[in-house]
């Protein structure tokens, strides 16, 4: 999936979610639509992008870091990160077997 996809996915999520979702989107469209012309043009839809692909990002390393830092020290240790893969891989092995 490209991080476009992955980005309209999230605006179609986000509108769902909320109520009113149907003016939520318009609201992001006219947001987007700097030159208010109707249409979304590349140079328009990539600063709401880099914003959306940020947050996400910040979103998901947060949660990665959490699920890793087992002693809940705010730090990851090296042995923190292979114990964590080592129990992702018993984990999976056990799902096939």
């Amino acid at each position: 999936m490209t991080i476009l996809a992955a980005l309209m996915l999230y605006v179609v999520g986000a509108a769902s979610a909320q109520d009113g979702g149907h003016e939520w989107s318009l609201q992001m469209f006219k947001h987007m639509d700097k030159n208010d012309d109707g249409i979304l043009e590349k140079d328009e839809m990539l600063p709401w992008m880099k914003e959306q692909f940020i947050k996400m990002a910040i979103t998901d390393s947060q949660w990665l870091f959490n699920m890793n830092d087992g002693d809940n020290d705010g730090y990851l240790t090296k042995g923190e990160i292979f114990m964590n893969a080592l129990l992702k891989f018993q984990e999976r092995r056990k799902r096939n077997c």
